[in-house]
């Protein structure tokens, strides 16, 4: 071993610089280790105006300050491509092309890399001309013309914050116009009223804080930023606040629940506000105006009105689909609406009152033998359905059980493995493939959801696995064994992380996202 460390930080950007900073200060011995240029993607650029007490600098210049008061408190420096981490003791070792170095803990800031366009001179003017931040470089351009590629801001924000296990405030504000402008508008809106009550401030504290911060258009006559504010009350009741938005529709027992509402005056300001006892299956749509607006000028002369809406959400009330389903149903007809060209940003939040349904996976063998059977007893000892993935996991399940392992005479074929059988196990799969499968539906699932008709009616265990964990599971328990397979092994990763360790570390950030309760278990 070259040396030892209290801690290593893999990344010189201005994040891990920062860290180093601290931790040296502090009196911690600390490495940093960077694979390129010491400073990293700031470097580039050629005008630094909003770090906090530095006018105006550049950044070579701000980082080489940051490295050199590193230095100044004790810390090191390295340049190393590193090529492995090894993290399973309680000392970490980081492995680099110019050695091993060992540290009691490990900070990754490894930072990121713009998604580069391709055009004629981009490498050549980055950071004299070519951006890749509106937020942060937005500033330098005013007054000069500019070309943006990319996607266009959404003028809508829904921000979902957990108060404690049992509540939950929902916020759907819709910023005035389009675009940046907008974007900020309605992120402000949203992000402040969430965690002001997040915080247990009142709605009405809330809405007061929001009516005198965001003041009224004078061209136009409306507010700069509209809301709604879904509340979920110890999963027993919903108060809903509403400024200027669409008013959220009920369906209760698969039809419009006309729920009543006070009409109240904060800050100058008409608020509808509604207490509505939770009832099992009840759907609330929260969305902005660009749902209501779609159709106009092409199926619908005055736009899609909120009781044409209600009629859609009828119809597609019965078949029983999740939230994040009903919303993507909700957007594409939207989008149908609009003929498939840009119109007024349009974003439903949909949500649905159920029972909490736990689930469980088994996922690969424990990197001791000997734990076997205590993994096996806290699997099967947990409350709810258990998935088995991987062929060498279902052995060591079958076995436990005193059952045998069968394939299924069921295969869809695909690029998904064939499923298996055990008495006593919801559903057998193959391992690292069928949850990387499972890992691309979710990601979609968070992102435009277009893959859902592919999971929702899909045999093969990918699609099973997705709609057990996105449509049916609450509360998702993992039990991941340790043991390491060398086939799972990325060669093509910096860093060879083990391939199934990955796969549970995303798919519980995706499910989280979800709102979905994750406890992972490692043996």
């Amino acid at each position: 071993m070259e040396k030892r460390y209290d801690a290593i930080i893999v990344g010189g950007g201005p994040a891990g610089l920062s860290a180093a900073i601290y931790m040296a200060r502090a009196r911690f011995h600390v490495l940093v280790i960077e694979k390129e240029k010491m400073g990293g993607q700031i470097t580039i650029t050629s005008e630094v105006v909003n770090y906090p007490g530095i006018f105006k600098t550049d950044g070579e210049a701000l980082t080489r300050e940051m490295v050199r008061q590193a230095e100044a408190f004790g810390a090191e420096f390295l340049s190393a491509n590193v090529t492995g981490l090894s993290l399973a003791g309680d000392t970490k070792v980081v492995h680099t092309d110019r050695g091993d170095f060992e540290a009691m803990g490990l900070i990754y800031a490894a930072g990121a890399h713009p998604r580069l366009a391709g055009f004629t001179g981009e490498m050549e003017f980055r950071g004299h001309g070519v951006a890749y931040c509106a937020t942060c470089d937005g500033e330098f351009f005013t007054g000069k013309d500019i070309f943006v590629i990319g996607e266009q801001l959404c003028g809508d924000h829904v921000d979902v914050v957990e108060q404690d296990e049992n509540s939950t405030v929902i916020v759907l504000a819709d910023g005035l116009g389009s675009g940046v402008k907008a974007s900020i508008l309605s992120t402000l809106t949203s992000k402040i009223i969430s965690t002001m009550m997040a915080e247990g401030l009142t709605i009405e504290d809330c809405v007061e804080t929001i009516a005198a911060t965001l003041p009224i258009c004078s061209v136009r006559g409306v507010a700069y930023s509209t809301f709604t504010i879904i509340h979920i009350v110890e999963n027993r009741e919903a108060e809903i606040i509403q400024y200027d938005n669409p008013q959220v529709i009920l369906i209760r027992d698969e039809k419009n629940f006309d729920y009543p509402k006070i009409e109240m005056n904060i800050g100058g300001k008409k608020i509808l506000k509604s207490t509505i006892k939770l009832q099992e299956n009840d759907i609330f749509v929260a969305m902005s105006d660009g749902c209501p607006h779609a159709g106009i000028g092409r199926e619908y002369n005055f736009g899609w009105k909120r009781e044409d809406i209600i009629d859609f959400l009828e119809t597609i009330a019965p078949a029983g689909y999740t939230a994040k389903t009903y919303s993507t149903i909700l957007i594409d007809e939207c989008n149908r609406l609009y003929g498939g060209e840009p119109g007024d940003d349009a974003t439903a939040c949909v949500i649905k009152v159920r029972q909490r349904v736990p689930m469980n996976i088994l996922f690969g063998p424990p990197s001791n033998r000997d734990d076997a059977n205590r993994m096996m007893a806290l699997f099967f000892s947990k409350e709810g359905k258990h998935i088995v993935c991987g062929g060498t996991t279902s052995s060591i399940a079958a076995k436990y059980l005193g059952k045998p392992l069968r394939a299924s005479i069921r295969y869809d074929g695909g690029d998904v493995p064939p499923i298996a059988e055990i008495e006593g196990v919801d559903l057998v799969t193959e391992g690292v493939i069928t949850v990387s499968k499972v890992l691309e539906y979710a990601k979609d699932a968070l992102d435009e959801n277009k893959l859902y008709e592919k999971w929702s009616f899909g045999r093969d265990g990918a699609c099973l696995i997705a709609r057990l964990l996105f449509e049916e599971a609450t509360d998702i328990n993992f039990f991941v064994g340790r043991a390491v397979n060398p086939a799972h092994q990325n060669p093509d990763l910096p860093i060879n992380f083990n391939i199934k360790m990955n796969l549970v570390e995303e798919l519980s950030k995706c499910l989280k996202q979800m709102g979905k309760r994750i406890k992972v278990s490692y043996f």
